[in-house]
């Protein structure tokens, strides 16, 4: 398996690279990055950091519905809430 990282210091090109690469799963922080990647990306997830572009995109999300838009990205405290669900499921299936 080969695996890379790779850098970018603008939106722009971050969404390009995530783009080019073609990935199942991207994670970030960036809630308006994900939005404009999810057309493309079969799984987008929103961790949640407290930044102020992150706090920026749900206030404006928030207020302009009470329901989720179509395109809303799962969000997940972190890592470990993202992925934990998944592995109780493997453990409970192990088991049975």
């Amino acid at each position: 398996m080969c695996q890379r990282v790779l850098f970018c210091t603008t939106l722009k090109g971050k969404s390009a690279i995530v783009r080019h690469i073609e990935p199942n799963l991207c994670i970030d922080d960036d809630r308006a990055m994900l939005l404009a990647l999810k057309p493309f990306i079969d799984q987008v997830v929103h961790i949640e950091t407290g930044s102020q572009s992150d706090s920026a995109a749900s206030s404006s999300s928030s207020s302009s519905s009470s329901s989720p838009p179509a395109t809303a990205v799962p969000s997940f405290p972190s890592l470990t809430h993202f992925f934990l669900p998944q592995q109780q499921k493997e453990q409970a299936a192990t088991r049975q």
